[in-house]
Order: C-alpha cells, then sequence, then structure tokens
C-alpha cells in the first residue's frame, strides 16, 4: 500500500471510526495527530468517566496500558482496546503490590493512596486513589492524619509540600521523562527566553517546581495556556507543547528540554497504529481478571466522591 498523507489516513481513521462504532480517546501526551481523529482527549480519570458515557459499545485508548485497564474497570460493559499492546508506562513496573499489602498490615493506621497512573494491582491495594490534577482535594477527603503515596515519589513531594496538616510518606519511583528535568534545564530556559513565565507539571522534582512561575497537572497546564496571550515555556512532555502549536501558531509556546522530555511509550502510538488497531489488526483488548478490577474499583469510585467530578463526556 502506498504511503499515505496524514490527511488522507486522519479521513481514512473517521471512516473505520463510523463502520466499526468505535471512539478513539486520546491521552493528553498523544500526538496532534492522533487527537486530531479523538472523540476525547483527557487524562486518565477524564478517558475512564468518559468510556462509562459513551454511546459507542467499542473504544479504543490512545494512551498506556493503566489508561486502557482503569477504562475496563471504570466502563466494564464496554469493549476496551489499547492501540499498543507494548505501550506500557515505566512506573508501573517501579512497585509491587506484595510488598504495599505488607506495609498495610504493618501500619493499619495509615491511608494507603495510590497515583491514578499505576497498575491495577497497586490501585487494588489501595484505600483511594488521586489524579495529579485533584491530588489536594483527594487528601483532604481522606479522614486518617497519615497518608503512604504511591508509586510517585516527585507527585507525593507536591502533595507533602502542600498539606503539612497530615503525615505523608512516599516510596522512590515516578515518570522517568518528568523527573529528567533539573535545575540547569530551567536556568539555560530562563537564559535563552528572559521574562518568560516557566510552567511545570507537579510530576517533576521538587527543586524543578520550585523554579516554576506555575506548577500543576497537564490539564491545568494546557488551560493556563489556552488563556495566556504572551509566551510561556512549558515543562510538560514534547506532545503538549506541538497540540499548542498547531492551536495557536501566532503565540510563542516554548519548550523546554525537548530532547528529555519524550514519553517513548506514548509515541508508540501512529496515525498507522490507530488505523490497525481499529481493524483489530494491532493492539490489545482489554480483559481484566474479574476480582482484581473489583478491588481497584472501589478506590477509584473514593476518588471519584471526593472530587466530585461529574460521569459525563467532556
Amino acid at each position: 500500500m502506498p504511503v499515505r498523507e496524514p490527511i488522507v489516513l486522519i479521513e481514512d481513521i473517521k471512516q473505520l471510526k463510523r463502520e466499526t462504532d468505535t471512539a478513539i480517546f486520546a491521552h493528553n501526551y498523544m500526538d496532534p495527530d492522533i487527537i486530531e481523529v479523538a472523540d476525547y482527549c483527557g487524562d486518565s480519570l477524564g478517558m475512564a468517566l468518559a468510556a462509562e458515557q459513551a454511546k459507542q459499545k467499542n473504544i479504543l485508548i490512545c494512551s498506556v496500558r493503566y489508561t486502557a485497564e482503569t477504562a475496563a474497570v471504570m466502563a466494564p460493559d464496554k469493549n476496551i482496546r489499547l492501540s499498543h499492546s507494548q505501550a506500557i508506562c515505566p512506573v508501573t513496573g517501579q512497585m509491587s503490590a506484595v510488598r504495599v499489602r505488607k506495609y498495610r498490615e504493618d501500619n493499619p493506621d495509615v491511608c494507603i493512596m495510590a497515583s491514578i497512573n499505576s497498575s491495577l494491582e497497586i490501585k487494588a491495594e489501595a484505600d483511594i486513589c488521586a489524579d495529579a490534577e485533584n491530588i489536594l482535594r483527594v487528601a483532604s477527603s481522606v479522614k486518617k492524619d497519615k497518608i503512604l503515596f504511591l508509586p510517585d515519589e516527585s507527585l507525593g513531594n507536591y502533595l507533602k509540600e502542600n498539606m503539612p496538616e497530615k503525615e505523608i510518606e512516599v516510596w522512590p519511583g515516578g515518570c522517568p521523562v518528568l523527573r529528567s528535568v533539573d535545575i540547569s534545564d530551567i536556568e539555560l530556559a530562563r537564559q535563552k527566553w528572559p521574562g518568560v513565565p516557566v510552567v511545570v507539571n507537579n510530576a517533576c522534582r521538587s527543586e524543578v517546581r520550585k523554579l516554576a512561575d506555575f506548577c500543576a497537572s497537564t490539564g491545568e497546564i494546557v488551560e493556563y495556556c489556552n488563556k495566556s496571550l504572551h509566551e510561556v515555556i512549558i515543562c510538560d512532555e514534547i506532545s503538549i507543547h506541538g497540540r499548542l502549536y498547531r492551536k495557536y501558531p501566532e503565540r510563542f509556546f516554548r519548550q523546554l528540554a525537548p530532547s528529555k522530555l519524550i514519553c517513548n511509550s506514548m509515541r508508540l502510538t501512529t496515525l498507522e497504529v490507530v488505523e490497525r488497531a481499529l481493524k483489530g489488526e494491532a493492539g490489545e483488548q482489554i480483559i481484566l481478571p474479574f476480582d482484581l478490577a473489583e478491588s481497584a474499583r472501589a478506590p477509584l469510585e473514593a476518588m471519584i466522591k471526593a472530587v466530585s467530578r461529574k460521569r459525563k463526556t467532556k
């Protein structure tokens, strides 16, 4: 088959969506071309809630495995397919459920809070989940004074810094992409673009966050840039810059440390992969063990209740 231009491939994918009655959900870190064909774009929580309300029976998740698993937990009546079977976030392999279970036995007075960006097995061991945007609200809802946050050390430290009234413990781990940014990257960006505000993902290291003009989740960074009329230096995965540049070509968005801020797992999904996944020739149907899915559902429901997130597709 001859190589097709993206504009042609996009139209072919839209046609396939109609023929297969499939909704495409894209993570914020997908390339702009993937977002172009998506019915929904957002974070893991947003996609899970959108899956519950989707009219289509079939949903293709363009992201990493934990996102597809979370959607499958929250929408068990839907056929959830992951776009690329090897799209696995390295964070999910940094911690074992056995270790968490042993911790609970030794520390029954501690609330175990798991990032929504964790494996299904870790979620199943947690009392409540949290996403980067709502982590402070979730922690405020916890009645216990002690919290163990897993598996993202940087996001856990962000929680500690902003909630001194709680005794919060974190274990080593986190996103290797966001944690690769250091102080020198911020300093270099400020030298290159003096006076331009720096917005930083709140899952970056503490010393990097402290140098930011604005620190928040990816969704909040996108919202900040949507409203900004001035230049912005973006410290987040490179797809965010690409997406904003395509939307606002007249604005001056700058990418911090572009050689570092690349998620290779997200980059596995291309337009060609999406087309093949819609045909059933690529990707993987997500089928979860019932007991594990039910155990993971409880902390997810607890998070949704805590943040009062409405269950409706945006």
